[in-house]
């Protein structure tokens, strides 16, 4: 007696072990833990310029370009290496003179803006309000954009991650206790994380000639996303 088509394929199928019984994928848990280390700044990141004005461009650049190399000058002095300073922006812009709304004249050019700014690491936090103060006596004229930073950052942000694992699995233990079910191996892993803007300022000021600072302290964080398997 012949099989018919459909019944003798699926023999050989099954005979060949094609087919199998189970191949649905494994039931799992998924978590994002989280983990943080606090740290004292030890480093400072800084935008520091010159902004003169003249009658003529060519004499407010003039100007910039001598205060800028005093202030240059003095933060060599101080220890600033030449790879710690990096200039961002240098702007030649006219200044017209202001007429009443009524009044139906000409745009007039009455003198010239330079600004010429630089980004200085200073990675002696202790010299930083000296630094600062050193830097408006030799010309410049505008600072913005302070950020404290540390060092050995590298090393904080694998403490930070291996935190982050330490509370997923705590986090995949609680659930699977609380469901009733039991935690197998870890699936998959990925981190992601880095640095977090500071949350708390605390009393720890230095005080220099003319500038006290106040560095607080530096939340670095990171978050670990697992799979794990139910057994």
């Amino acid at each position: 007696m012949k099989l018919p088509l459909f019944l003798a394929m699926t023999a050989m199928l099954l005979g060949a072990g094609v087919v199998h019984a189970d191949d649905s994928p494994p039931r799992t848990i998924s978590v994002t833990g989280s983990g943080s280390v606090q740290a004292a700044p030890d480093m400072a990141n800084i935008t520091i310029g010159v902004s003169t004005v003249a009658p003529t461009a060519r004499a407010a650049l003039d100007a910039n370009n001598a205060q800028t190399s005093k202030m240059f000058a003095f933060l060599k002095s101080a220890g600033v290496a030449d790879k710690d300073m990096q200039s961002t922006n240098l702007s030649v812009s006219p200044q017209y003179r202001n007429y009443r709304p009524n009044e139906n004249r000409q745009p007039e050019i009455i003198g010239y803006t330079v600004n010429n700014s630089v980004r200085v690491a200073v990675r002696k936090l202790s010299a930083f309000g000296e630094v600062l103060d050193g830097v408006v006596t030799a010309g410049a004229n505008n600072i913005n954009g302070i950020r404290f930073d540390v060092s050995e950052r590298k090393a904080l942000t694998r403490s930070a991650a291996a935190n982050a694992v330490k509370d997923g699995i705590a986090q995949a233990k609680n659930m699977a206790n609380a469901a009733g079910l039991k935690l197998g191996p870890i699936l998959s892993i990925s981190q992601s994380g880095g640095f977090r803007p500071p949350q708390q300022f605390i009393a720890r000021s230095m005080e220099a000639e003319a500038v006290p600072i106040t560095a607080g302290e530096l939340t670095i964080g990171a978050s670990a996303s697992m799979v794990f398997v139910i057994e």
